[in-house]
């Protein structure tokens, strides 16, 4: 069975405050960790649990690996906003 994501173009006078509120939150957030979520997000639904924590853990350590987070940790321990 596939996941079925349909992407569409709306104007933004149309788009409630509630949903422009929560896109403006996932923007603000580390660009690879976005687009690694939406990436798996779109690849067809995966049934075998096992294979789907491998998947999850190794976009978890190319994330890991990035300037990005050290930053984003840095950051949280000095309670500083990135």
């Amino acid at each position: 069975m596939a996941c079925h994501i349909r992407v569409a173009t709306v104007s933004a006078r149309l788009v409630p405050p509630e949903t422009k509120a929560i896109a403006s939150t996932i923007a603000g957030k580390g660009f690879i960790a976005v687009s690694s979520v939406l990436r798996m997000t779109m690849q067809e639904c995966i049934k075998d649990f096992e294979k789907e924590l491998k998947a999850e853990s190794s976009v978890f350590d190319k994330i890991y690996e990035t300037e990005d987070w050290r930053e984003r940790i840095s950051a949280f321990l000095e309670k500083r906003k990135t």
